[in-house]
């Protein structure tokens, strides 16, 4: 997936915190946001995604 994802949808997929959100991306390698706008910020679907897969690999082994 090539998409872009908003905080919104952020959460929906990965349901925690906008601070644990931006504690992950200080502390645990989460992909870093992207500055759209002064307002506006998003985040890579398929890096987002990635870091999940690695995390349930990571717990798995």
């Amino acid at each position: 997936m090539n998409g872009y994802l908003r905080m919104k949808e952020l959460r929906q997929l990965l349901p925690v915190s906008k601070v644990t959100i931006y504690n992950l991306m200080r502390e645990r390698g989460f992909p870093k946001q992207i500055k759209l706008s002064p307002t506006l910020v998003v985040w890579r679907e398929s890096e987002v995604r990635e870091w999940i897969e690695a995390q349930a690999v990571d717990e798995a082994a």
